[in-house]
């Protein structure tokens, strides 16, 4: 009676009710996934999952696991972020210019980029200091501080240096910040051969690529909030970057991980430095 109301033919009446079960387990092992992937990245996308899922031997099609994650409310919403700026222009010379601009950055150890963010704590702010190479977005040097004074920002730079065996040549960009500009920051750029580049004079908070990876490691891995306190803020701060640096699938990096692509074209053997917080 409802086959033929519908027009539906008998046996393909049958065979949508005998799948259904079938794409019922479907559904529940994909969003089970889904939910272990989220456990370490909670604000991991739909392509990156769907590339997840494929590492671990799973194929299912963008449009399916979109209508999945929507049925289950777990799409993840538009972000849009806000910036805060963390340190004081600096004054530097006039041979000092942006080396980076139009630069066809082709392999790792090419160009290195710097900045500083801070993450709330109950107990007071702490200051991060990062070290990235641009060609890969692997953070290779970090140190988080109670403070934005020069030698936090040498300590992040020492942990690179004493990393990387042949740093003449190397670009270091960071913005016009006091600390970057000092005189103690830049010798000691001189003295291991790397070249420094600064964002132009009308955009002495721009460093964007920076940018955009401290606003990954706060929105996707829990440092935008406050955190309970200093110490837990250096395990979040160490477990953050680890799953970026190691785990994290970046679309421009063909949904590789930033280790992945450094590995792969580094000039010497890298690990992730990491300091641990001084008081001053």
């Amino acid at each position: 009676m409802i086959m033929g109301f519908l027009n539906v033919k008998k046996t393909a009446y049958y065979a949508t009710l005998k799948a259904e079960p079938k794409k019922r387990a479907e559904k529940e092992l994909v969003i089970s996934m889904v939910r272990e992937i989220r456990k370490k990245h909670p604000k991991c996308g739909t392509v990156k999952v769907k590339a997840i899922l494929l590492r671990q031997g799973y194929f299912i099609g963008r449009d399916r696991l979109n209508h999945y994650l929507a049925e289950y409310g777990m799409l993840q919403p538009v972000r849009r972020g806000r910036k805060y700026p963390t340190s004081i222009p600096g004054v530097y010379g006039k041979e000092y210019v942006n080396l980076i601009k139009d630069l066809d950055v082709t392999h790792s150890n090419q160009v290195l980029c710097t900045d500083i963010t801070y993450v709330l704590t109950a107990q007071g702010v702490v200051y991060l200091f990062a070290m990235m190479d641009i060609y890969s977005r692997k953070i290779l040097s970090y140190y988080v501080s109670n403070d934005l004074r020069t030698d936090s920002a040498l300590k992040c730079l020492k942990g690179v240096l004493k990393n990387i065996d042949k740093t003449e040549g190397i670009i270091h960009h960071s913005d016009r910040g006091c600390q970057y500009t000092s005189y103690s920051y830049l010798n000691q750029l001189h003295k291991s051969g790397m070249q420094p580049s600064f964002t132009g004079r009308n955009h002495c908070y721009d460093n964007a690529k920076m940018e955009r990876v401290f606003n990954t490691l706060k929105h996707e891995y829990g440092l935008s909030g406050v955190i309970i306190s200093k110490n837990a803020a250096l395990d979040a701060i160490k477990n953050a970057i680890y799953l970026y640096n190691n785990e994290r699938l970046h679309q421009a990096l063909g949904l590789n991980t930033p280790s992945e692509v450094y590995d792969n074209q580094a000039i010497s053997k890298l690990t992730t430095r990491s300091t641990k917080c001084v008081g001053k």
